[in-house]
């Protein structure tokens, strides 16, 4: 039998850590637990409540997930005539060229592809986020001594976890998850991100 494997995931928002606990059985995961977790005050206070909650529950060591919401980084849904057959990384390239450009820094960028087009079209969701802003978004996890294996947008990972609990069975669906100062919305289908 394999050895299950569980993982951490946080949204540290303005007021509260979002936290959801999750274990790997076979190709899906298993919600094992979840937490809203209000705070008051600063950046002190936010990490002090943090690691007392991931001490408490034994988390401290859990491979950890961090979402990122869309005021953080920009999403750009990239759409690839069937004519276009570039390997994706090019065709991303290219795109996270032109925002360079128009933001006048280099950018950290990766991409998920979608479910393909009615029109057999290559579909791919483009995250962009300015290094300063990572490098504040990863902060708090850090300094709580997490190790932050991956980066996923917000709508993305409501998406995964309304589908492991069997949420999504018909389309569409939407996943909405409403924060303090930013609305998350995922519309999707069995098949994936729409």
């Amino acid at each position: 039998m394999a050895k299950r494997v569980k993982i951490l995931g946080l949204d540290v928002g303005h007021h509260t850590v979002k936290a959801v606990v999750a274990e790997k059985r076979g190709r899906s995961y298993a919600i094992l637990r979840t937490e809203l977790l209000p705070y008051i005050g600063g950046a002190d206070e936010k990490i002090n409540m943090l690691k007392g909650w991931l001490l408490k529950h034994s988390l401290q060591n859990l491979p950890c997930v961090l979402g990122i919401s869309s005021q953080s980084a920009r999403f750009q849904p990239i759409i690839l005539p069937i004519t276009d057959q570039r390997p994706l990384g090019a065709a991303v390239a290219a795109e996270v060229s032109n925002f360079n450009e128009l933001a006048q820094e280099d950018s950290i960028y990766s991409f998920t592809q979608l479910t393909d087009g009615s029109d057999g079209g290559r579909r791919l969701l483009l995250a962009i986020v300015r290094p300063s802003v990572l490098d504040e978004l990863l902060s708090i996890p850090h300094l709580c001594g997490l190790n932050v294996v991956d980066i996923v947008p917000l709508p993305v990972a409501l998406m995964n976890a309304v589908g492991t609990r069997g949420g999504i069975d018909r389309a569409p669906c939407r996943c909405i998850d409403i924060g303090d100062a930013v609305t998350e919305i995922a519309i999707t289908s069995p098949a994936g991100l729409l």
